[in-house]
């Protein structure tokens, strides 16, 4: 189920927070160092309130970042969205233990369920490939599947768990609507290929392209 974010604003500690945000600096300078990207970057921690019964939001941070006190001298307007809950994305392999949960909940599959991997599905004109490729031909488990990252994997999850069953977990999951965080700014994410019928999109969105979600909905529903 997904997990009630409602009250989370108030419970942000400011030395946690802080902490986070300096761990944060010094991570993403370290990867523009090696990797010399420029992509904006959240992290965020939580942990179980002792006064609520939900999981709370202890510090959530975003680089860059800006000071309140100069705001007019950034050089991106960006730097005022607070992309923990505002950033819009198509979420990728993350999204597989999603559509996972939903083939064993349903009783779909089951975790020693195996399936041939071929390495590539074609539907219609187009032709999904695993990015690992040493497993082609191979029999593979749903365990297998996560654990190796297959997109074959996923899209035969989602094929045996059906269209209708998969879109009601991925709704029941809090994605496409917004999770009421008491902040402002939230997106809702989109999951307008779902309602197409095309196979091709239930197939890319078992792996998580073709949809967008926000980090913050991605965090309640992991």
């Amino acid at each position: 189920p997904q997990v009630p974010v409602s009250q989370e604003a108030t419970l942000c500690d400011s030395k946690t927070s802080s902490f986070l945000s300096a761990f944060l600096f010094i991570f993403i300078s370290s990867f523009f160092f090696f990797f010399n990207d420029t992509a904006t970057t959240e992290i965020y921690t939580l942990s179980l309130h002792d006064a609520l019964p939900i999981w709370a939001i202890r510090a959530l941070a975003n680089f860059p970042e800006f000071d309140p006190n100069t705001y007019s001298k950034v050089d991106d307007i960006a730097v005022y969205t607070n992309a923990a809950i505002s950033a819009q994305y198509e979420p990728g392999s993350i999204f597989k233990p999603i559509t996972m949960a939903a083939g064993l909940d349903t009783g779909a599959v089951y975790p020693e369920m195996t399936y041939l991997n071929t390495g590539a599905v074609k539907i219609g004109s187009y032709t999904i490939s695993n990015v690992l490729r040493q497993y082609d031909g191979q029999e593979m488990t749903m365990i297998d599947v996560l654990r190796n990252s297959l997109n074959t994997g996923a899209m035969f999850v989602q094929e045996q768990t059906g269209h209708d069953a998969f879109v009601e977990y991925v709704n029941a999951f809090g994605f496409g609507e917004q999770t009421g965080i008491e902040l402002p700014g939230e997106a809702w994410g989109s999951l307008v290929n779902l309602s197409t019928g095309r196979k091709i999109n239930d197939a890319t969105a078992s792996f998580g392209q073709g949809i967008s979600v926000t980090p913050i909905q991605m965090v309640s529903a992991i």
